[in-house]
């Protein structure tokens, strides 16, 4: 995919192949088969699923499989596990996909990297009942495979460090890096071991099981700074998390620089709770000294405006 300006000429190149998984070799119908979406592979031990609406399978179809879930975008997503302490022969189970690149990064570059997520809910299977954090993207030299699985070393270029319970909406885990390496393969799980896994169970049952789907595998070189002149700017605008404590660090960022950017923070009653604003990529807000509850965030841009539902727990 690419960002297209107003005339339709390519501004930037997504270096990810098959980006949202709709190119396939097969129709999925069975567990561990994301290699049957074009261009992506299984990096672990464990079994990577593929989830394509061309399925007859109940369990890999889209948007009806394990759950109930449109694609973010097209017809087809990938699945992996980020936790689960059901078999304790399986303690650390990390399911990683990962893709080799179009072109291999520059050192000292900047790159703009993203996917969406969402969590797989227990409607159907009782056994999904926990969300996770840290879920994110690991850049690798080299590809790896069931027995040359990716490393659980407790890093990840770029990683959401709150944990994503959304079983409906679609969550945008971003950032910006620079490498230190000439990366060639994008991997995709939770690259943290238990220990520093936070998780959330939904449910009062003995084990804790973590699955997400994957979708929309973005990689851009931040090249272009002028990407906003054509591209909508609620388009471009990342809200993450939308799910947080008090004393936690809500992220607004966009894959090109912005200026007079407004930020307004409402309660459920409409006071103003928070007003300021910001020029560039990134904006961090620490919550603090607001109760629990739900919020309503309000970004705007010259003529245009973004409303994000936020949820305040303890």
């Amino acid at each position: 995919s690419f960002w297209r300006g107003a005339g339709g000429e390519v501004l930037a190149q997504n270096l990810v192949p098959n980006y949202s998984f709709e190119q396939y070799s097969q129709c999925p119908y069975d567990q561990n088969q994301v290699s049957f979406a074009i261009g992506w592979s299984n990096y672990s031990k464990y079994s990577p699923d593929y989830f394509n609406s061309c399925s007859s399978s109940p369990d890999f179809s889209v948007p009806n499989n394990i759950t109930y879930q449109q694609a973010a975008e097209g017809n087809a997503y990938s699945g992996v596990y980020t936790y689960q302490n059901l078999d304790t022969v399986l303690l650390h189970t990390r399911e990683y996909i990962g893709s080799k690149l179009s072109s291999a990064l520059t050192i000292g570059e900047k790159y703009y990297a993203a996917f969406k997520t969402n969590k797989v809910g227990n409607e159907r299977y009782l056994e999904y009942n926990c969300a996770t954090n840290n879920l994110g993207i690991l850049f690798s030299t080299v590809p790896h495979n069931e027995f040359n699985p990716a490393l659980l070393n407790n890093f990840a270029h770029i990683y959401n460090s709150s944990i994503i319970s959304d079983t409906a909406k679609w969550t945008t885990i971003a950032g910006f890096f620079v490498p230190d390496s000439a990366y060639q393969y994008i991997i995709i799980g939770n690259f943290f071991d238990d220990l520093n896994t936070s998780t959330l169970k939904i449910d009062t049952a003995d084990w804790c099981m973590a699955y997400y789907f994957i979708d929309e595998v973005q990689v851009f070189k931040d090249s272009l700074s002028d990407i906003g002149k054509y591209d909508s700017f609620t388009k471009n605008i990342i809200v993450c998390p939308t799910l947080l404590k008090s004393g936690e660090t809500l992220n607004i960022t966009s894959p090109v620089f912005l200026k007079n950017v407004i930020i307004n923070i409402y309660d459920i009653l409409g006071k103003h709770i928070v007003h300021t604003h910001y020029d560039g990529y990134k904006f961090s807000f620490l919550v603090e000294q607001m109760s629990t509850g739900i919020y309503f965030l309000k970004i705007e841009n010259n003529n245009e405006a973004l409303i994000q539902k936020l949820l305040i727990t303890k």
